[in-house]
């Protein structure tokens, strides 16, 4: 079994809500923003932070496209799956 550590915990819920629609604008701008100590959190925010520059979004109100957001989920499986962000 894999365990992760509270931050990246946390950092899963964050973007869990964000892929779901549920999540509030200031914890997703935490999320990019605040340090964290755990090396694999500072991974899933620079992936969450280039997907607009990778991913442009379609519309103004979105953060990416669907294509980033599809791809962030499989980021996000990945993690839960191995414990660990994988090269990409």
């Amino acid at each position: 079994m894999i365990v992760l550590s509270e931050e990246m915990q946390s950092a899963i819920l964050t973007v869990r809500e964000f892929l779901s629609g549920e999540d509030d604008v200031w914890a997703w701008g935490d999320f990019l923003s605040l340090p964290t100590e755990d090396p694999a959190v500072r991974k899933l925010q620079g992936i969450c932070r280039q997907l607009p520059s990778e991913y442009p979004p379609e519309r103004k109100i979105d953060y990416c496209s669907d294509a980033g957001l599809l791809y962030l989920r499989s980021v996000l499986e990945e993690i839960i799956r191995s414990g660990d962000v994988a090269s990409r």
